[in-house]
Formats: structure tokens, sequence, C-alpha cells
């Protein structure tokens, strides 16, 4: 084992148990967005964080969440620093943290058709002394309302009288 490696998951509910067992409740990697909203304000997101490495001693932890939509230098939407001390690295560190709550807009896409949904595919990014260990995505799915664009523009709609 060269490299550090782990999971990372998101979950509704997470604390540690009796033995060293973790409870992990309500997984997910998709969040539907209520019928013609055009933002969704996330609660604080709970994390549940695996890794191992091959040597005892302080290592520094990222956690970032980057829109995968964006370019690659586009700056992540949010980023949590951890500092951790492993003294047995036959055994692999595990720990729960909550990101804080966030916004997601619905990006306006000219070209989408009346009534499609949109999603914006966001991923969860944990690194362990800067190297990649593991990712979760988190796509948040915008739906219109029926017969509407996402963006409810009067314009897209018919004038009184003159649409079915």
């Amino acid at each position: 084992m060269r490299e550090p490696r782990g999971t990372v998951i998101l979950c509704d509910q997470l604390y540690p148990s009796v033995g060293g067992k973790w409870v992990i409740a309500g997984t997910y990697t998709h969040c539907m967005v209520q019928t013609g909203h055009r933002q969704v304000d996330l609660p604080g997101l709970q994390v549940y964080l695996r890794f191992q490495v091959e040597r005892e001693g302080e290592y520094g932890c990222e956690l970032l969440l980057v829109n995968r939509a964006l370019p690659s230098h586009a700056p992540a939407i949010l980023r949590q620093d951890i500092r951790v001390h492993i003294t047995d690295p036959l055994s692999p560190c595990e720990m729960g943290c909550v990101l804080p709550p966030f916004r997601v807009q619905c990006p306006d896409l000219p070209s989408q058709e009346p009534g499609a949904r949109i999603g914006v595919p966001l991923l969860l990014w944990f690194k362990v002394a800067a190297e990649d260990v593991a990712t979760c995505p988190l796509n948040i799915i915008f739906q219109p309302q029926r017969g509407q664009g996402h963006a409810g523009d009067p314009a897209e709609r018919p004038e009184p009288g003159t649409g079915p």
C-alpha cells in the first residue's frame, strides 16, 4: 500500500457506535429539488470519511465540494481542512463531519426543452496528504413546473387565450 486509500459517503445520519462501529443511515448521491424551484438551500451534509495510510504521523486532509460542470480551475463550492494524527497505520482512520449549508442555483440552459430536468453535477472529493483518496457524486436535479421551462419566464408562457 503506497498511497492512502479510503471512502467518502454522504448520508442523513451518522454516529459512532459501540465497539468501533459507525452507524451510517440514509446514504445518497442525488437530490431532487421541488418542482419549479430555481435554487435550493441544502442543509449541512453529514459525511463519513475512512482512510488508511502506510505510516503513523500527522496528516492533512482536505474535503472539497466542486461543480463538475465548471472548469477545473473554478473555485470549490466548499472546502474543509482536517488534521489527523495516525498512531496505528494498521487500523483505518474513521471520522464523521458536517459540511456547512450551501446554495445551488439552477443553470440557465437556453437550448433545454421545456419540461426537461436539469442536473447540476457536484462531486465531494477527499484528499489525504494532497493525494486523491475518494470521491462521492452529488447530483442536484431541478424539475420545472409542468409546461414551463426552468426560467419560468413569462415570455415562455403563451398569452392568455392564445395557448392550449
